[in-house]
């Protein structure tokens, strides 16, 4: 359990500072399509979480992360923290049976931070 929680903390998804990217940004400008492009790709395909289409889907079979200039492996950080809502959700009776409410919240922001 220790392990997949701390694969989404390390791996925890892109967040934006800002509301609007410039188009000067060509680099921001290939993040926020890779996020646009793969939140479609989660929807349509009717994946629950990253982890769900990257372990099934053979756009992730060569590899799940990035390569440098390539963000088509992006996700955005809402997708991960979903992931993690329903992990907790699924094991509360389970592995986190004894882990008090206020840890499972500090984990959470400690992700969203």
């Amino acid at each position: 359990m220790l392990k997949v929680l701390y694969q989404i903390a390390k791996r925890r998804g892109f967040k934006s500072n800002r509301k609007v990217v410039e188009e000067s940004d060509k680099e921001g400008g290939r993040v926020t399509s890779a996020l646009k492009t793969n939140e479609k790709f989660l929807a349509d395909n009717n994946y629950t979480t990253v982890g769900e289409a990257l372990s099934c889907d053979e756009k992730f079979a060569l590899h799940k992360r990035n390569k440098r200039d390539d963000y088509t492996n992006s996700f955005a950080r809402d997708d991960f923290l979903r992931e993690l809502e329903l992990i907790i959700k699924t094991q509360r009776n389970y592995a986190l049976k004894n882990v008090p409410e206020q840890a499972i919240k500090e984990l959470i922001c400690g992700i969203d931070d």
